[in-house]
């Protein structure tokens, strides 16, 4: 899976070693296997090592960030020109599956890849072909220019330090962020932060500059969470902080650990920093006043966390889930009405309650919901006790894993624990979705 999940495009290779032939025709072998929509392989490939071809080639590139001069092997991909075909997307989709199989397995070997697509530039694949004497029709579609990667910390795109969670990468629901709230706060209460350093401003929704100036010379009180929001309670006033997708935490000696996905630095009275790393920048931090903390956005807008909140209403929040007419999975992830699940945990707790995630929320009986709710705390405790299902955002270094991906009954699984039955996989507003047909109604 690592392969697929991480890899990203090499550019700079060591061009004093050279990757075995065997290996290059075990890469072509790997694209002939690939789907085709056409349902006929007419893709064939060509293996360049001759220098002063890809001298030739390179000048069909001038303009891309790759110098193809500085690469040492390629495979060219080629196939029937869409132009002459009736459905010629068809031949594009085909020939893209033997490009992307080609990349995976190199990454699984060792090998570093990046795509140089020709067409559809008439120019580009009108040279390519002339200069491989590519004929009858056919056209080269792309090169794939191949070595053996000189940075190696480069190789996988995410990063390699974070060896807590490899497979599935999920947004981080309720039970995650709580196990990152504890394991930060035996970390950092009652350390001061003598300093913040931004590296990139937008993570921070306020003002840079104001931001810094709000927290620097305060100390962590305590921790707290509401949802999947994290917040860093301060002598006065208030850090809250959301992950999003690849939002993560690390408690380091200063200066032990720097890279380009580190967006914001805490520095600490103690020779320690709270470094914050996002892939994606996806992930938000803002300053809020005591007064302000839970009456403006974004912690206004957070509902009942079942969790925190033992003396709730069952019927008010039932009048809310029957207000909106939609599939019922849509809105237990509506984090307006009962915050933190996330797609795993709904689809754990439909699966116990016995309701179809297709069900229009506004056809819900109370029964159903209540088992709902009490099925939400029972799954939510649990997957709290066993420090989560997807831990990837505190560094393995805390000494913490999770462990309640060993529970899950649904969610990534092939058939029902129950009745045995095939397992459905299906989207429900983009995402994906786990259920049985039979025992969910």
């Amino acid at each position: 899976m690592d392969p697929i999940l991480f890899r990203r495009s090499v550019r700079k290779f060591d061009l004093d070693k050279k990757i075995p032939y065997d290996d290059l025709v075990e890469l072509c072998k790997v694209a002939e296997s690939a789907p085709t929509a056409r349902k006929q392989k007419s893709r064939r490939y060509v293996i360049i090592e001759n220098k002063e071809l890809i001298l030739e080639l390179s000048k069909i590139y001038t303009k891309s960030t790759m110098r193809v001069e500085e690469c040492n092997q390629m495979i060219a991909i080629i196939g029937i020109n869409p132009e002459s075909l009736p459905c010629p997307d068809f031949e594009v989709i085909d020939l893209s599956c033997a490009a992307e199989n080609i990349m995976i397995k190199a990454t699984e070997k060792g090998i570093g890849s990046v795509i140089l697509g020709t067409y559809p530039s008439k120019d580009r694949y009108i040279s390519a072909n002339k200069l491989l004497d590519i004929q009858n029709g056919d056209f080269v579609f792309a090169f794939i220019c191949l070595g053996y990667p000189i940075d190696k910390d480069s190789f996988y795109d995410s990063n390699k330090f974070d060896n807590t969670y490899k497979g599935i990468k999920t947004m981080p629901e309720l039970p995650e962020v709580e196990t990152v709230r504890k394991v930060l706060e035996g970390s950092i209460v009652n350390r001061k932060i003598e300093d913040v350093i931004v590296k990139y401003s937008p993570i921070i929704t306020d003002d840079s500059d104001t931001f810094k100036k709000n927290v620097i010379g305060k100390k962590i009180v305590s921790m707290s969470r509401l949802g999947k929001f994290l917040i860093f309670n301060l002598e006065n006033g208030n850090i809250v902080s959301h992950l999003r997708m690849e939002g993560k935490y690390f408690y380091l000696k200063k200066d032990e650990l720097d890279n380009k996905h580190i967006h914001v630095k805490f520095i600490f009275d103690n020779g320690y920093e709270l470094l914050y790393q996002d892939v994606r920048k996806f992930g938000r931090i803002c300053y809020k006043e005591n007064n302000d903390l839970y009456l403006t956005k974004p912690l206004k807008d957070v509902g009942i966390d079942l969790i925190l909140n033992k003396e709730f209403d069952y019927r008010n929040i039932y009048d809310k889930i029957l207000s909106r007419a939609m599939a019922i999975k849509t809105v237990l992830l509506d984090q307006s009405i009962i915050a933190g699940l996330g797609n795993i945990y709904v689809d754990e707790v439909l699966f116990k309650s016995s309701v179809n995630p297709h069900k229009p929320s506004n056809e819900l009986t109370f029964d159903e919901f209540k088992r709902i709710v009490d099925n939400t705390i029972l799954i939510l405790s649990k997957a709290i006790e066993y420090k989560g299902t997807t831990i990837r955002s505190y560094t393995s270094s805390l000494g913490v894993s999770g462990g309640y991906q060993n529970f899950l009954m649904v969610h990534t699984k092939t058939v029902c624990p129950t009745c045995k039955n095939k397992l459905i996989k299906d989207r429900i507003n983009g995402r994906s979705t786990y259920y049985c047909k039979y025992c969910q109604r």
